[in-house]
């Protein structure tokens, strides 16, 4: 995946979080390289931008949530039986921690000090 990429997914992660976290029956959801297309530099801030307030978004839809509400179980398509706290944990917050991987990965690459440590 591209930067364009990993940023369109995360974005749809969190869309896809606070779209599904009341359900009872969740479907997956897929990223796929080349799902953002070609975009310009104001395009992908723009994903940035959107990626920022999708995680103020989030950061305030789990703030509110209630013991009960997280132990509340459901039917995930990736998981099976689960609770809502295992779907943000594996399903969102691991995600994201994964792609966040990549990027980091992908910048060490770019560097021109692949070693460094900052």
């Amino acid at each position: 995946m591209s930067f364009a990429d990993l940023a369109h997914e995360l974005a749809s992660a969190d869309q896809w979080l606070i779209r599904n976290v009341g359900r009872s029956v969740l479907t997956k959801t897929e990223g796929r390289c080349g799902q953002a297309g070609t975009v310009t530099r104001t395009e992908y801030v723009g994903l940035l931008d959107e990626l920022e307030a999708l995680g103020k978004q989030r950061a305030q839809l789990l703030a509110g949530l209630t013991d009960q509400a997280l132990e509340r179980r459901l039917f995930d398509e990736r998981f099976g039986e689960t609770t809502v706290w295992w779907i943000i944990v594996r399903g969102n917050l691991d995600h994201e921690a994964h792609h966040r991987g990549q990027v980091a990965t992908y910048l060490r690459i770019i560097s021109d000090t692949p070693n460094s440590t900052t």
